[in-house]
């Protein structure tokens, strides 16, 4: 298949974008439309992009994990693998303590062989207190999930090693004209310093197996998803030799629509007496189309969400850095978000460890479209959910 003309990507968005619409989340409810996101996954990764290493990042709770999730389901129901597209996602749940492998049967099983010939090698290395592999098919799909158990890891990413297993093993078994996208989904930025030092070393690894595949009509790209605002400190480091995208939240319509799904209007409106357009209204202001905030809504309600994940989280921050201190600041600069870059550099670390801001300025690319006229989006930095950017006012008023 190798890089893709302009009319096969229209036909491969419109296909798997029809399908998302039946993929079910965690919550029973309908995925919500990624077009913008669909498009860039075919359009830029898998022709411009491939053969680097993509660092996809975004708010807490924007959707990256569903939406590459649903992705593979969707890739498995319109069979793409037979189409020259094989999507690969790693994951690692840590409170299982398995790493999972999503992915076409074929593929995983022969990925399953590679790693089970290391596994006395990764005991070693993972520390883990057991191993196990386990490949299942649900559904009767040809959709195929790896769990490799790595319980007791001390390390914060194990999936990583995985995933640099399963490049190896694509190495040694490169099919003719396919299209390979490898995702590692959810790195946890514990360590810059490691991290600029992996994709330093995997940028070239990435680099030099593409350029084989190239040989044999394929092509190679790899996403690395994060939450953590504190990657973007690896960015200037390590250069071009990745590549830097932004994801974000859902688009107000989109958001409309999960919240409807959810039945969030009419739960708010009978827990705070408002109307449904009052509502409506509230949750963007709160959320700013945020799926796991408002998906929280529902299961705690809004007062105890905005208790629980936004007020209490700022005045344990405030009380950190001063009170006053973080209060005479912020009446400076809360009406241009892009100042918390400037002279106070304490609290723009603060701000990015605890993922209350991002920088949006760092990307090559924005996979979504960022809303335009709102008060928490500045041209370098954003807060990852409007309530962050209002709690801050209301704390200055308040004093």
């Amino acid at each position: 298949m190798g890089y893709l003309k302009r009319g096969q990507v229209v036909r491969v968005v419109s296909d798997l974008v029809s399908v998302l619409h039946s993929y079910e989340t965690d919550k029973e409810v309908r995925f919500v439309d990624r077009v913008a996101e669909v498009e860039w996954l075919l359009d830029k990764l898998i022709t411009k992009w491939a053969g680097y290493i993509t660092v996809l990042y975004g708010p807490k709770g924007c959707g990256k994990t569903t939406f590459f999730r649903a992705l593979d389901w969707a890739s498995h129901r319109l069979n793409l693998h037979e189409r020259g597209h094989s999507l690969i996602v790693i994951e690692y749940d840590p409170e299982s303590g398995y790493v999972i492998l999503r992915g076409p049967k074929g593929l995983l099983e022969k990925v399953m062989n590679i790693l089970g010939l290391g596994i006395l090698r990764r005991l070693l290395l993972f520390k883990s207190t057991e191993f196990k592999v386990r490949l299942a098919t649900p559904l009767g799909l040809t959709t195929s999930y790896l769990e490799i158990s790595v319980g007791g890891s001390p390390h914060p990413n194990p999936h990583m090693r995985v995933f640099v297993d399963v490049l190896h093993g694509l190495l040694e078994r490169l099919e003719e004209g396919v299209n390979y996208v490898v995702v590692v989904d959810e790195y946890r930025v514990v360590d810059v310093e490691r991290l600029i030092a992996s994709l330093n070393v995997l940028a070239n690894r990435v680099k030099d197996l593409n350029m084989v595949a190239q040989k044999k009509g394929s092509t190679i790209s790899v996403v690395i998803t994060t939450s953590d605002a504190k990657v973007v400190e690896a960015r200037y480091r390590v250069g071009d030799k990745v590549m830097w995208a932004l994801i974000w939240n859902l688009p107000r319509q989109d958001a409309d629509e999960l919240a409807r799904n959810l039945n969030l209007y009419e739960s708010v409106s009978n827990e705070l007496g408002l109307d449904g357009g009052s509502v409506k209204e509230l949750l963007w202001k709160l959320s700013g189309g945020n799926p796991r905030a408002l998906k929280r809504i529902k299961e705690l309600g809004l007062k105890e969400w905005l208790a629980r994940s936004i007020i209490d989280p700022m005045v344990n921050l405030s009380t950190i850095l001063g009170k006053e201190i973080f209060l005479d600041y912020f009446k400076e600069i809360v009406d241009n978000v892009d100042s918390i870059q400037g002279s106070h550099r304490e609290f723009h670390q603060e701000f990015l460890k605890e993922n209350i801001v991002v920088n949006v300025s760092a990307a090559y690319y924005s996979v979504s479209e960022l809303p335009k006229g709102e008060p928490w989006i500045g041209k370098r930095l954003a807060f990852q959910l409007p309530a962050y950017y209002y709690t801050i006012r209301a704390m200055i008023r308040k004093g």
